[in-house]
């Protein structure tokens, strides 16, 4: 994925140049690994159905524990260990989770995977290190999510390793220390308003997605579909518009703005030419400071970052079509 592989070289080169800053905040430990679970159960479901049962653990049960730590950068470590582990593993169990140990919170990921050959093992936190396996599994990706984890994790006051046997899977680890904060509630909980799936009726309702990318489009239809909306999919920015054009059903689209034949700005721009009232959602995994504001002046109702979070999804569905 060629935006991967940018932020990954963006994130590298701030970290070489000192320049990568953490962000502290209060962080609830058991809703963010519960949002990560969430995210990542829906993807195992639909690109490994049946195949890799994911577990997740957790030390302290209930609320859990708050600290003070940066939660995107923490999220991005956890989420580079977990596609590591769904990579090499063609089935099986995926555990992560944390257990508290001396004044740290351990966190780990395990699986059930190839594990990593002796001679192989130095070149995991190296960049751009690679780890071919005999079997022949598709091992897309940049080869620097390890070593930009491990980073992360110094900068974050811990540490990152590794154990792993040859054909017998792999359990990667970091600490983190445990710095609790003072506030009551540090994060704004979910408000009661807030709609779930199985609230939401939107049968009748039709909804437009364009994305190229098959598996975002399958995670999107499976989340829509549970409200018993029907879903149609253009699979680039000129079929949406052209679907558009041809149909004056459609009650809502979700526009990926990164897209061959035409981008999601100038479909929206077209699209909303037709009828300026549809509502637009964008959805964009780019991450420079002018994209909301492009993005809102090509007409988009709405700006949603991926990966996409089911309660963002919820809210906008709920906002735009339950009426």
């Amino acid at each position: 994925n060629l935006l991967k592989l940018i932020n990954d070289i963006i994130d590298i080169s701030k970290i070489e140049s000192e320049q990568l800053k953490i962000q502290k905040t209060s962080v609830n430990i058991n809703e963010l690994l519960d949002q990560v679970y969430n995210r990542y159960e829906e993807l195992l479901t639909i690109s490994h159905p049946g195949e890799i049962e994911l577990h997740l653990e957790k030390a302290i049960p209930g609320s859990g524990l708050t600290i003070e730590t940066d939660p995107y950068r923490l999220q991005q470590v956890i989420a580079n260990l977990l596609n590591n582990a769904i990579k090499f593993t063609k089935e099986g169990r995926i555990e992560f989770g944390y257990k508290v140990e001396n004044g740290n919170l351990k966190f780990f990921v395990n699986d059930d995977g190839v594990g990593i050959p002796v001679n192989m093992q130095h070149l995991i936190f190296k960049r751009f290190g690679k780890l071919e396996d005999p079997d022949k599994i598709n091992l897309s990706g940049t080869g620097l999510g390890l070593s930009i984890s491990k980073s992360l994790v110094e900068l974050l006051d811990g540490d990152l390793w590794f154990n792993t046997k040859h054909k017998a899977g792999a359990e990667f680890f970091f600490t983190i220390p445990i710095k609790e904060t003072k506030l009551k509630n540090p994060l704004p909980r979910e408000s009661a308003t807030n709609t779930s799936t199985q609230e939401l009726n939107l049968k009748n309702k039709l909804i437009l997605i364009a994305e190229d990318e098959t598996l975002n489009y399958k995670l999107l239809e499976t989340l829509i579909k549970r409200t018993g909306a029907e879903v149609l999919w253009a699979k680039n920015g000129l079929q949406a518009v052209e679907i558009y054009a041809e149909r004056d059903d459609i009650d809502l689209i979700f526009m990926d703005i990164k897209m061959p034949k035409m981008n999601g700005y100038e479909a929206s721009i077209k699209i909303k030419n037709i009828n300026p009232n549809i509502p637009i959602i964008a959805q964009t995994a780019f991450a420079f400071a002018n994209e909301k504001v492009k993005i809102l002046e090509s007409g988009c109702d709405f700006y949603l970052k991926k990966p996409l979070q089911k309660k963002e999804i919820h809210n906008v569905l709920n906002k735009y079509l339950n009426k």
